[in-house]
């Protein structure tokens, strides 16, 4: 046998890891969807978990090479490369070159075209005679085959439900894509049982045995630790959601919730509270909150107009729409977003009430309200007076009009979700145009700023002073 037991033991390791890796990210996703990408510590788990693959990698690889399997090392070796390719631009993505977010699922479909023809190889050459290289081939045709057909199916999908609905099935094959590693690491532990017990190889040598013992060691206490805190931050968020929905629950008991339905047949949930001491003779300006997650509760804006002190001191219609797992308003490149709808249903209330003063319409929000609140302005500065977007981001080749927008944006200097550069961006572009917004950034503060932005004095002053020109 050109291997000896410790290569065997090492690659077996290696595929048992990687399949817990594969299955921790899978049942992470399977129960938080895409927020699983916000978690604080997801890069780092990210990074790791592309490592640990490429290390597996160039083990198989080397096991094809020796055994011979060259259609199937060739096609590995294509499945690698195509990985280092999206692993490259998601890592560069995450640095602050997030226009590359744009490529990252042409990435995700050459990795996945690369793992159909890898699992060809395996079935149709001679390494197919092997029993469990044959059934790894197999499953990276179905599981390849199912991701192809989901990611087809996203590029070409608008309605917001039908985004939601593919996300669900998309959970399934990438919850069980843990199978794979098992699979290869069956075919490890079937030929080392081949082995003799005197065995000691013919490849392998006492430097590279040790080489292989120090980086078990070390990827296993990696492993553990990062392990260990992206389930305890999953399972934190998902108690932070499961309280949110409780919460919501009650806001839309107070509250009540109406829904829109456009002429394409596509729904929104959402609120709309009218002003205290509603005048029908009078024009009252609507605020238009947008959530990072749910309704009000996700709201930090809605939350402090809803106060009875400050529903007292700026009457005005409050308008709240739900924002959906896996569905943004815009401005984060492949996010499925539903900023068309949320504009039609606007406009369906400025008919609806006329007493809406639709020179005097705002949209504010934090993190992904923050990213809504830049992206909305840019696509329809016509419909709003004002913005306020609290650590958020967006395109900064902006719309010249988009100067007719007051805006006050604010953001952490040390955001470690949301890079500051998304808000500097923005505002230099905007002061390029010939436009004069505010920004305030605060120095040494991270994400959570929404208190820092409550204590700014004037802030509501300046939102509710604004009024577009006619």
């Amino acid at each position: 046998m050109p291997f000896n037991r410790n290569f065997y033991s090492f690659a077996i390791f290696l595929s048992a890891l990687f399949a817990v890796v594969t299955l921790i990210q899978g049942v992470i996703y399977f129960l938080l969807g895409q927020q699983t990408y916000s978690l604080a510590i997801f890069f780092s788990w990210y990074v790791f978990g592309n490592v640990l693959s490429l290390l597996g990698a160039f083990v198989f690889l080397r096991y094809l090479h020796v055994k011979t399997f060259y259609p199937a090392f060739w096609t590995m070796l294509v499945v690698t490369m195509a990985s280092l390719i999206q692993f490259s631009v998601g890592f560069t993505a995450f640095f602050g070159m997030r226009e590359l977010m744009s490529y990252y699922m042409s990435t995700h479909m050459l990795v996945v075209g690369a793992n159909i023809l890898f699992g060809l190889a395996l079935i149709f050459s001679v390494a197919g005679k092997r029993y469990w290289l044959k059934i790894t081939g197999i499953f990276s045709i179905l599981i390849g085959v199912s991701l192809m057909a989901a990611a087809i199916w996203y590029i070409n999908s608008t309605l917001a439900e039908q985004l939601l609905m593919l996300e669900q099935i998309y959970k399934w094959p990438t919850l069980i894509a843990c199978l794979g590693p098992i699979l290869m690491m069956m075919n490890f532990i079937s030929e080392q049982k081949q082995l003799r017990p005197e065995s000691e190889g013919s490849v392998a040598s006492q430097t590279l045995d040790t080489v292989m013992t120090v980086t078990r060691v070390i990827v296993l206490f990696a492993g553990l630790f990062l392990g260990l805190k992206v389930t305890t931050e999953a399972l934190t968020r998902l108690s932070s959601d499961r309280e949110m929905e409780r919460k919501e629950k009650e806001w839309e008991t107070v509250w009540g919730s109406r829904t829109f339905v456009n002429a394409k047949g596509e729904t929104l949930k959402y609120q709309l509270i009218t002003p205290l001491g509603f005048d029908p003779t009078k024009k009252y300006p609507m605020v238009v909150c947008l959530p990072y997650g749910g309704g009000v509760e996700g709201a930090p804006p809605a939350k402090l107009l809803l106060t009875e002190t400050n529903r007292k001191k700026y009457p005005s219609f409050l308008y709240v729409p739900f924002c959906s797992k896996g569905i943004g308003w815009g401005g984060i490149p492949n996010y499925p977003t539903m900023d068309t709808l949320v504009f039609e249903s606007i406009e369906a209330l400025e008919v609806e009430f006329k007493e809406i003063d639709v020179n005097r319409i705002y949209v504010t929000g934090v993190s992904r309200g923050g990213y809504g609140s830049w992206h909305f302005i840019s696509l329809r500065p016509d419909m709003f007076a004002a913005a306020m977007p609290v650590c958020g981001g967006g395109d900064p080749n902006v719309p010249p009009n988009i100067v007719d927008v007051d805006v006050w944006a604010f953001h952490g200097e040390d955001d470690p979700n949301v890079p500051v550069s998304g808000s500097r961006d923005m505002i230099a572009a905007i002061k390029k145009s010939g436009g004069n917004p505010k920004y305030t950034e605060f120095e040494g503060a991270g994400h959570n700023i929404w208190d820092y932005v409550t204590k700014t004095p004037g802030v509501l002053d300046w939102l509710f002073e604004q009024k577009r020109e006619k």
